[in-house]
């Protein structure tokens, strides 16, 4: 099967368009995510917030839900999109997601002037020598 390229701006445009499908009462901080595997399709998240903050799920890991629930192929490609002058980076939870469920895909951190990347989820995580 040929592995598409991945369209970075489309993307991008995904990701910033889920963000302002955030539910961020709380923070007011609005986040979304795109991700695309290999035969194109493309999968979208949002934060939602919860009141009680460790209930709420950040929009990485609802877009993985997205593309779990509707059977998607290998992840090539995530964007993720926040209304920053700095790109920010995946929280913990979300690092640990993306190097589970998509390993091999290229990453991008995008605001409203930029994007950055691409780097792979295991740029985001420490290194296990740093732990030994």
């Amino acid at each position: 099967m040929r592995i598409m390229s991945i369209p970075w701006s489309a993307l991008t445009r995904a990701a910033r368009d889920a963000a302002r499908r955030a539910h961020a009462p709380y923070s007011g901080f609005h986040v979304g995510a795109a991700l695309v595997d290999r035969t194109g399709r493309v999968f979208v998240g949002a934060n939602l917030e919860n009141v009680a903050y460790p209930l709420g799920v950040c929009a990485e890991r609802v877009a993985l839900a997205d593309w779990r629930a509707r059977g998607g192929a290998p992840l090539i490609g995530v964007v993720v999109f926040t209304a920053t002058d700095r790109p920010t980076p995946p929280c913990g939870l979300c690092r640990d997601a993306l190097l589970r469920f998509a390993p091999g895909a290229q990453i991008c951190l995008a605001t409203q002037r930029a994007r950055t990347g691409p780097w792979t989820a295991s740029d985001f995580v420490p290194s296990p020598e740093v732990h030994s």
